[in-house]
This record gives structure tokens, sequence and C-alpha cells, in this order.
């Protein structure tokens, strides 16, 4: 997504699959906040988990994020 400033609530990113730039978001110019949401299984590739981008940013609040790969960028 690029632009603007989304807000998901309670939502599930379970098992998806990329070889780069986020399995469950990729963000591009914006700042995502993710609240009380589930980050379970994913494989980001290079990218993460989640993504943001060029002047971009995550917040996670409440989040749970387990069994992600590569486990040391869940959140890039």
């Amino acid at each position: 997504m690029q632009g603007g400033n989304p807000t998901f609530r309670r939502c599930r990113f379970v098992d998806n699959r990329t070889n780069a730039d986020g399995a469950a978001w990729y963000g591009y110019d914006n700042n995502a906040r993710f609240i009380a949401c589930e980050f379970i299984g994913n494989d980001g590739g290079e990218g993460g988990t989640a993504r943001a981008t060029y002047e971009g940013s995550i917040t996670l609040i409440g989040c749970r994020v387990v069994g992600n790969d590569p486990a040391d960028a869940a959140v890039n």
C-alpha cells in the first residue's frame, strides 16, 4: 500500500509466503498500525513478516508474533 495511515484491528495473518517485501504486509510511505493482531507462521524471505519502506513505519499494539521466518526480521 502506498500512502495513508491504515489501522488494522483483530486481524490474523497466518501462513503467508513471499520471497521479499513482507509476507503479511508491505507498506510504502505510510504509517500502519496493527492493534490486537496475530502474525503466525509467516515466511517473509528477505523482507520479514511485515515491512515498511521509504518514510514509513509499523506500530504493533498488543499483537502476537509467533513462529515467523526469518525469526530475526518478523517486523522490518
